[in-house]
């Protein structure tokens, strides 16, 4: 009967061994669920790169311990912060996550300090017990802070852009400018352009010699595309280069929007540059 009973227990213990296996994964597995449920959202804008630091100590040297830690709050911050991914380059993270163990009175506890890529500190935890809390925490501050960080970029790029498109404009002005001076100076010899007498100007009965042209003016304008009046004529839109003969001119440049601009200037010899930066009409 013994021999019986003894027989009977060991064919159950597999059935009860397995039991109990299955009683202990249960916790875990519900654990796991937890955790994934605790996680947010990817975010759609892509994922932020972190880059954990140890902080040294007052001697520039980071000990084992530091290195421990550094260890550790890596581990964590894979498990726990799903939606950011972690760097080992610096110049390329968006955020910094320091390790930091500070000395508060007679006691000291460590910290992790966040911050952004211009090195603004957006948060910080102590770490009290595991390091599991203060890691769903930072990575909360860092989740919370980078649709800010992303719009701050997207302008920064916008105005590298506008800047690079008024760089180019200058730049095509410029040899637009230089374009033109140099098919003046290939010649020398400019014909004459008719403008009408200027209105204080006394009659003359005999018609008036062929005047002689040794100069010129080069009209450009800010923005370009302006009409250019000269004397009262209307001679074209800028940039234009104009042979003038010897004396004074008035040169006025117009654009719709823009407040006039008028120079007197006095011809002699050479070629005179004018540039007319025009101001907008709203102002």
């Amino acid at each position: 009967m013994r021999i019986a009973s003894v027989l009977l227990t060991l064919a159950l213990l597999p059935t009860v061994f397995f039991a109990q296996v299955v009683q202990a994964a249960k916790p875990y597995a519900s654990h796991q669920k937890a955790v994934a449920a605790a996680q947010p959202e990817a975010p759609e804008g892509g994922q932020p790169r972190v880059f954990l630091q140890v902080q040294p100590n007052s001697n520039g040297r980071v000990g084992a311990r530091s290195q421990s830690m550094e260890s550790i709050v890596a581990k964590d911050f894979d498990r726990y912060c799903t939606t950011a991914r972690e760097t080992v380059n610096q110049q390329d993270a968006d955020y910094t996550v320091i390790t930091d163990s500070t000395s508060g009175g007679f006691a000291k506890f460590v910290q992790l300090i966040v911050s952004n890529r211009n090195g603004e500190v957006i948060g910080r935890v102590r770490i009290t017990g595991t390091f599991r809390g203060a890691v769903q925490h930072i990575c909360a501050q860092i989740m919370e802070n980078w649709p800010i960080a992303q719009a701050q970029a997207a302008q920064a790029a916008a105005r590298q852009r506008l800047a690079e498109q008024r760089a180019a404009q200058i730049a095509a002005e410029k040899a637009r400018a230089e374009q033109a001076a140099e098919e003046l100076s290939a010649e020398p010899d400019m014909p004459a352009i008719a403008l009408p007498a200027h209105p204080a100007a006394p009659a003359r009965s005999a018609a008036p010699a062929t005047p002689q042209i040794s100069a010129g003016v080069m009209v450009t304008s800010t923005p370009d595309g302006a009409e250019i009046e000269i004397d009262g004529a209307f001679i074209g839109s800028t940039p234009t280069t104009v042979a003038l003969s010897t004396g004074d001119h008035t040169v006025i440049v117009r654009k719709k929007g823009y407040q006039p601009w008028q120079r007197t200037l006095k011809i002699t010899a050479g070629i005179v540059r004018l540039n007319a930066e025009l101001e907008s009409a709203a102002h």
